[in-house]
């Protein structure tokens, strides 16, 4: 009975400080992973229990850094939402896939911290998504919003998120062109995230790349096509 109840004692000691992490965004997965199994002589009821370490996060080197240094617009300033635990880490970033979000929020005069809201419940409540799927978005005034944590994993290409930063611009471009505050935002970014991770330009993609699909639209795949080429 005595181990029982140090043994739920420790068990919820766990929850507790999964909670914390969880809230983070930036903890690695804990889906279908069994419980650890313990060793060594049965403790006794007057020693204090262990305190739960929490895992190490894969985040890419830097990251807070490139953040800073390119202006971009931290996850915090628009949504309270904590990442849920179904996600993998990152791990080292090796390319980057650029998309649109081709929806017409982007024309609604919606405020952009709004439509961001929108994605992600979409990713979340309707997809079952950790949290937003890309891990930038470039606004339709250029600035760049923060979406899913970089030590996340992203959910933007199917079979192909490890290793793959996401990069996503607010609009329908198969019929109009990306304003030029959106290319300018989108090339600024690209051109530090490539410094930054040493990702080769012929390692830029877009998504109808790796995928058969209309992203990011024929005229971002165009610009796409032209800046890899530069």
């Amino acid at each position: 009975m005595l181990r029982q109840r140090i043994s739920r004692r420790v068990f919820l000691l766990a929850i507790g400080s999964g909670s914390a992490l969880a809230a983070t965004g930036c903890g690695r997965r804990r889906a279908h992973q069994p419980a650890p199994v313990h060793s060594g002589p049965t403790r006794s009821a007057n020693q204090p229990l262990p305190t739960p370490i929490a895992p190490q996060v894969d985040e890419p080197s830097g990251a807070a850094t490139v953040a800073r240094d390119l202006s971009i617009i931290p996850r915090s300033s628009w949504t309270t939402a904590p990442v849920r635990s179904n996600h993998d880490p990152m791990g080292t970033i090796r390319r980057i896939t650029v998309h649109h979000t081709g929806e017409h929020l982007a024309d609604t005069g919606l405020d952009e911290a709004e439509i961001l809201r929108r994605i992600e419940r979409y990713h979340v409540e309707s997809r079952g998504w950790a949290a937003i799927g890309y891990h930038l978005l470039v606004g339709r005034d250029g600035r760049v919003w923060e979406g899913r944590p970089l030590c996340c994993q992203g959910a933007h290409v199917t079979d192909h998120n490890p290793g793959n930063l996401g990069i996503t611009v607010l609009g329908d471009f198969m019929s109009r062109r990306p304003s030029s505050p959106q290319l300018a935002g989108l090339q600024r970014t690209l051109d530090g995230l490539c410094a930054r991770y040493a990702i080769p330009h012929q390692a830029l993609l877009t998504h109808r790349d790796l995928r058969t699909t209309a992203c990011p639209g024929d005229f971002l795949f165009a610009w796409v096509r032209g800046y890899r080429a530069g």
